[in-house]
C-alpha cells in the first residue's frame, strides 16, 4: 500500500472518529521518532542542508546550536533557525 492509497482511504474511507484519532496519534508519534533520529545525528559543527519552505531554495551550512525542536544553521552570510525535521545531514 502506497502513501497515496493511505491518503485516499483516510479522505474517502468510512473511519470513525476514534479510528481517525488513532491514525493522527500514530503520525505524530512517528514524526517525533524521526525528529529524534535526526537530532541524534546533529552536533555543533555538523554539515547539514535543508530546503527553504519560503522560497524553495536549498541551503547548506554548519550547525551552530541545537535546541529542543530547532537548530541554528550558519550558511555563511545568513543564519537560519530551522526545524530539526527539515535538516539532512550532509
Amino acid at each position: 500500500m502506497t502513501a497515496n492509497d493511505i491518503a485516499h482511504e483516510i479522505r474517502f474511507g468510512n473511519f470513525t472518529n476514534e479510528e481517525l484519532a488513532l491514525i493522527v496519534d500514530s503520525v505524530r508519534f512517528r514524526r517525533s521518532v524521526l525528529i529524534h533520529d535526526v537530532k541524534r545525528q546533529l552536533c555543533v559543527g555538523a554539515q547539514v542542508s535543508f530546503i527553504s519552505s519560503r522560497n524553495g531554495r536549498q541551503y547548506a551550512g554548519t550547525v551552530s546550536s541545537v535546541k529542543i525542536k530547532y537548530a541554528i544553521v550558519n550558511c555563511g552570510t545568513s543564519t537560519f533557525r530551522v526545524p530539526c525535521n527539515m535538516l539532512t545531514v550532509a
